[in-house]
């Protein structure tokens, strides 16, 4: 069982900004070589020395040592800072999630599926194709008066108050799903990850027919 990173992360987006990558094919050593990590704090030893050596081959890196790596990136993301640069902090995001996107690729069944969902929000989060998910609302219809409005609804006698109640499920780190600095590279990470996660769907698990003992 490969080591479970969750990330807690809070951050306003920057707004703007495009480049070369969208439609490029998703390398993480392109990733980690960008000139942004030579921005990376000074206080952030293991991230950056993570950084240097990916940005030459990830070959020898293992998911548990990719998984430590974003673990050491998301805590430089939350480093108190006097004046927080936006975009340093959205490529440390997408650092964090391409070094779970590795791990993934060298893991296998649940890990590698539990990875590929974590590096397909963070994605999202960072401004790849998808809805903006700033917050996610579900009606429950069995619900009270919970507001004000629907208070004052049943006071007047309209067969009392509408009968709902909500609930927020989700928030992204960046206040808004909307494109930033990275958002291209974001959208070739979020492709390779759902072309990850379809092979590994298709990958013959432990104890299927393919990769069984023959029954004696």
């Amino acid at each position: 069982m490969q080591p479970r990173l969750f990330l807690v992360c809070a951050l306003f987006v920057a707004a703007g900004g495009t480049s070369a990558w969208a439609g490029s094919t998703f390398t993480p050593t392109a990733i980690f070589g960008l000139p942004d990590r030579k921005d990376v704090d000074d206080r952030c030893h293991n991230a950056r020395g993570f950084l240097e050596h990916a940005s030459r081959t990830v070959d020898d890196i293992d998911a548990a040592a990719a998984v430590q790596a974003a673990a050491s990136i998301t805590t430089c993301f939350n480093l108190p800072r006097l004046n927080p640069d936006e975009d340093q902090q959205r490529y440390l995001y997408l650092a964090a999630a391409t070094a779970l996107y590795v791990a993934a690729t060298k893991s296998t069944g649940s890990d590698a599926t539990e990875l590929l969902h974590q590096v397909d929000a963070m994605a999202r989060n960072l401004g790849a194709t998808g809805p903006d998910r700033t917050v996610v609302v579900t009606e429950v219809n069995n619900g009270g008066p919970r507001t004000s409005s629907d208070q004052l609804y049943a006071k007047k006698g309209n067969g009392g108050a509408p009968q709902r109640d909500y609930e927020t499920v989700g928030r992204s780190p960046f206040g808004t799903a909307a494109a930033g600095k990275f958002t291209d590279e974001a959208n070739s990470l979020l492709t390779a990850a759902g072309d990850e996660a379809n092979r590994e769907a298709t990958r013959p698990q432990a104890g299927d027919a393919a990769g069984s003992p023959a029954p004696k």
